[in-house]
């Protein structure tokens, strides 16, 4: 009967979407069963994006499907254990909540109402897979599988765009060829490039630990891959946060002297392998350092006093959330030039576009990931080699946030979805080594 009745349903319906409807209700009946499939499945739906892909799925939206019905099944999941609904509790999560507040704080000062509204729904996005993180990865097995497709997602995003750019998809900008992914989750050159270098030190931090050595070559070749699209994607930016993250996984290392001298030997020789048009774009970094700008540094000069201009008048709740351009052409234009210049430093960004208030409840909460994650990188550290996979988690996701630190300084990546990811790995980190030590955690 059932064969049947899909047979004459591939007659009468377009074949994806009866192929989407079956895999839908497979789908949905696993998720019931296990919320924690529909974490994965939700994953793998955010990173591919098949409705970019392929536009006959496109009127499915299963990423947003995938994201709503899991999170149903997860509260539904608490409520039966704990006979009410709740979220984490930690101070992380709240400051999160307090910036997603902030946002909504800034929506009756925006320039542009339906722009900021746009990215409240964006970051509640964000949020919603944050506490997915953390409220389904209840197990080290768990923590285990989610990490292995998380990287190997990451990797399919690099490996994806380098195929692209052999075959000639680039996006020429600032007379350079830069690399550029097929779907929005790649299809900035920066966004990627930064996206990439975060992930590169979390790649060798775990090939330090994995003990068959066909895995740590896997993920060391991920790692090589990730780093010649970075160069490819001419994101200066994306270089200098991807030097701090390998300058802090060679300094961490046993034989850190050994990998100072390979590190100093193959720069020069990367670089001149690299052609022409990135050299010149690279070059540029030292230029700047000496005090001679191009004409995209001092856009972003102007960009960084017309957002110091936007917290002078708007100092509590900004300009509006992601309404910086707008602000920028509608009010901060120089005299006869309108400019839609962004902010292009995270740093003018969260004060311009948010206020103080979300200043305080967004950096509050990358200093609670950072002293959060030192705090259980040394504890899981003493447990011993048991826990070894862990603790290079806690130091890659550690190298990664340091990237985007350095990133910021010239990219507006205040709604980049890495921030958040890592920070939701790491509270869970923390979660797993306090539940596994003590034998009576509800005490």
């Amino acid at each position: 009967v059932v064969c049947g009745l899909f047979g004459v349903a591939l007659v009468l319906a377009p074949t994806p979407l009866v192929l989407g409807s079956v895999g839908a209700a497979a789908g949905a009946l696993a998720m019931l069963v296990q919320p924690f499939i529909g974490l994965l499945l939700y994953l793998v739906t955010f990173f591919v994006r098949p409705g970019e892909l392929m536009p006959a799925l496109e009127v499915l939206h299963l990423e947003r499907v995938v994201g709503v019905f899991t999170l149903a099944c997860m509260f539904f999941e608490i409520y039966r254990k704990k006979g009410a609904l709740a979220i984490d509790g930690s101070r992380q999560t709240f400051a999160f909540l307090a910036f997603v507040v902030a946002m909504v704080l800034s929506l009756p000062f925006s320039f542009w109402p339906g722009g900021t509204a746009d990215k409240i729904v964006e970051v509640l996005k964000i949020f919603a897979l944050y506490l997915m993180l953390v409220h389904l990865i209840t197990t080290r097995a768990r923590l285990r599988v989610v990490v292995v497709l998380y990287v190997l997602l990451l990797g399919y995003v690099a490996g994806q765009t380098l195929v692209d750019f052999l075959q000639g998809k680039v996006d020429f900008a600032q007379g350079v060829e830069r690399a550029v992914g097929r779907t929005s989750v790649s299809d900035n050159p920066n966004q990627l490039g930064t996206t990439l270098a975060a992930i590169v030190p979390v790649y060798l931090f775990l090939a330090r630990v994995v003990r068959r050595r066909l895995l740590a070559a896997g993920l060391l070749a991920l790692a090589g891959i990730s780093i010649w699209v970075i160069l490819m994607t001419g994101s200066r930016a994306s270089l200098l946060g991807l030097f701090a993250a390998l300058a802090y996984v060679i300094w961490s290392s046993r034989r850190r002297a050994a990998w100072l001298i390979t590190a100093v030997v193959a720069a020069p020789l990367v670089f001149a392998s690299l052609p022409a048009q990135y050299k010149e774009r690279y070059a540029t970094i030292g230029t700047s350092i000496q005090g001679e700008i191009d004409g995209s540094s001092m856009g972003r000069l102007t960009a960084w006093k017309a957002g110091a201009a936007m917290l002078i008048d708007r100092p509590l709740f900004g300009v509006g959330a992601g309404c910086f351009g707008v602000a920028h052409a509608e009010a901060y234009s120089p005299p006869g030039r309108r400019t839609w210049l962004e902010s292009h430093s995270l740093y003018v960004q969260v004060p311009a576009e948010v206020g103080i208030v979300g200043s305080v409840a967004f950096f509050g909460f990358m200093i609670l990931f950072l002293r959060l994650n030192r705090r259980t990188y040394r504890e899981v550290l003493a447990r011993g080699p048991d826990w070894n996979l862990e603790a290079m988690l806690l130091q890659g996701l550690w190298a990664g946030f340091l990237v985007l630190l350095i990133a910021g300084v010239f990219g507006h990546s205040l709604y980049r979805t890495t921030w958040y990811e890592y920070a939701a790995f790491g509270l869970t980190v923390h979660r797993l080594h306090v539940l596994n030590r003590d034998p009576n955690p509800a005490a």
